[in-house]
């Protein structure tokens, strides 16, 4: 198993399938998380075991969030992950005055900045350049559910 950072290129989907902790942007398959390349070659798959890290949450920490529900003035997110950390039913908002705002949809993964945190979650951005949204992201088990 080798090291992969957030963003690394791993392959092509001509010869494995996207896994766990991976997304793919025209045909090349990406690390979205920090930790140990796993290829099964017998599903031909490639994902990624991560890394725990205990860090906590802040300011301009960079986030992967899913599109739970939009509405005219927010769009609200389950953040599913905090730089290389996992998380688990953390809410995130993201204000509709952000740019391509109108065009996420429920179900949606983005690549977010983290502006504030508080007790009641995050609040969230899509404005900079390389945010937005993610094309294909395959999280699963646990974030799933």
């Amino acid at each position: 198993m080798s090291e992969i950072h957030p963003g690394d290129l791993i392959g092509s989907t001509a010869q494995l399938e996207a896994g766990e902790f991976v997304y793919t942007i025209k045909d090349q398959i990406y690390a979205a998380t920090s930790g140990c390349i796993s290829k099964d070659y017998i599903k031909k798959e490639v994902s990624i075991n991560p890394y725990v890290i205990n860090k906590v949450p802040q300011s301009g920490d960079f986030c992967i969030a899913q599109v739970l529900f939009v509405q005219r003035n927010q769009i609200e997110t389950k953040v599913l992950q905090v730089e290389s950390q996992k998380m688990k039913e953390t809410y995130g908002i993201i204000r509709a005055m952000d740019k391509n705002t109108q065009k996420y949809k429920i179900g949606d993964f983005l690549l977010c900045k983290i502006l504030t945190v508080s007790q009641r979650g995050y609040l969230l951005t899509t404005k900079e350049d390389g945010l937005g949204q993610i094309d294909v992201v395959k999280f699963q088990n646990e974030y799933q559910q």
